[in-house]
Order: structure tokens, then sequence, then C-alpha cells
């Protein structure tokens, strides 16, 4: 069974890609499978069971639908691209300035020894060719993080200090062990607000509220009472 976890990509089995293609009414979607390009993992629903939850996102120019399937696990692998920033900093739909803000992000991760993935639109446009960058599109990163390596701190103030100059919209999430996501701008919020702060934290099946305290304790350690 593939990883399932956030933001991850799993490529369908043709026959089974096939099958499911056919319950949607769009031809853009019998195209991606055709394809084979990926989908995203997703939290599911209470109702879903049985089966692996993944969406489909179309583009703008297909009214920006995030179509959802339930497909079986055995049905399905992981992809084998990247979603890396690094991979997708020379997307061609990229403006010259949007490339500089890539390579800027990248020297960022750099000084702080964390390789950022990229997910939304910058993604999708990479792996498709597809329309989805546009001019207000924002620039979704995921920064994977280990509390007792990285200088987290650090890392956002870094993203605070330098959102303004970038040409889009920086947006995006912190990705804790244990596959648990926060915002990066309500982190860095919490870190600097006085007492124990919450965030909402995200994984595939879960959401709510955590003490940023525990997020922060290094693996095995008991977070500060």
């Amino acid at each position: 069974m593939p990883a399932v976890r956030r933001h991850a990509l799993l490529v369908v089995e043709p026959s089974v890609w096939g099958i499911a293609a056919r319950t949607q009414p769009l031809a853009a979607v019998r195209d991606w499978a055709a394809r084979g390009w990926p989908l995203i993992c997703r939290r599911p629903l209470p109702s879903e069971t049985g089966g692996i939850a993944l969406g489909l996102p179309l583009p703008p120019t297909l009214g920006k639908q995030r179509l959802s399937f339930l497909l079986p696990a055995d049905a399905l692998r992981p992809y084998e691209g990247s979603s890396c920033l690094s991979a997708h900093a020379t997307c061609p739909a990229l403006t010259d300035a949007r490339r500089e803000d890539l390579a800027r992000l990248l020297a960022i991760g750099a000084r702080y020894g964390v390789a950022p993935a990229v997910t939304g639109s910058l993604l999708w446009a990479g792996i498709t060719g597809l329309p989805y960058l546009s001019d207000r599109s924002d620039l979704d990163l995921v920064w994977h993080v280990e509390p007792d390596r990285t200088d987290i701190g650090g890392l956002l103030n870094t993203l605070h200090d330098q959102e303004k100059t970038f040409s889009m919209p920086l947006d995006g999430e912190v990705i804790f062990p244990g596959d648990r996501a926060v915002q990066w701008r309500e982190l860095l919020h919490a870190l600097s607000a006085p007492g124990e702060a919450e965030v909402m934290v995200k994984s595939l099946h879960s959401i709510g509220l955590v003490p940023v305290s525990t997020l922060m304790a290094p693996p095995g350690a008991a977070a500060p009472s």
C-alpha cells in the first residue's frame, strides 16, 4: 500500500482509473486518466470507507472544480515525479519575477536545511502543463520540519520579513512529524504569543487545536506543562 499522507500524489492503475473516469461527465477527467496524471490525497468524509480518498483539482478554465474519488488502495502507486519546489522552479508558465521568487525561497530553505515542496497551482501546472497559474495565484509551499533539528522560528521570521517582496502571495504549511500541518503564519504568531498558544493542526484524518509546545517538543520528549 502506498504512503497515504497530506499532499501525497498517487497514480491510479489504468483499468480502475478508466472505470472511475467514466462516471465523470467532463472530457477533461477522461483525458487526465488517459495521461496517467496523479491524484492527490484528501481528508475522507465520515461516510467514505473502504478505499483511499483522492482529489482531482481542475484548472480555472474548467471551473476550478475539485473532484472527489474513493479508490481501492491496491490500485494505487506513488507518483514518480517530484513535488519539490526545485523541480518546478523553471515551470514554463512562470514569469521571470516568479522564477526569481522561487530562487530566493530555495535559498531560504537551504539556509535552514529545509527543502520546500510545492502544492496548489504551481504543482499542477508543472505536472500537467495546463493553465493553473494566473496573475492572482498564490504560491503554496510545504515546509517539512523536525523540531530538534530545524530552526523553525528563524525560518518563519525570514519568510515573514521577505514575503512582501515576492511577486506572488506566499501561502502554505509547516508539517511536523506525524503528518501534522499548521498554516505558517498562524504558527509564527503562536510562537511569538505570550503564554500557551494553540494552533489549528490538520492531518489527513483529523483537524483540531493543539498546544504549540506539543508540536515543538522533540520526539520522545514531553511538552512543557
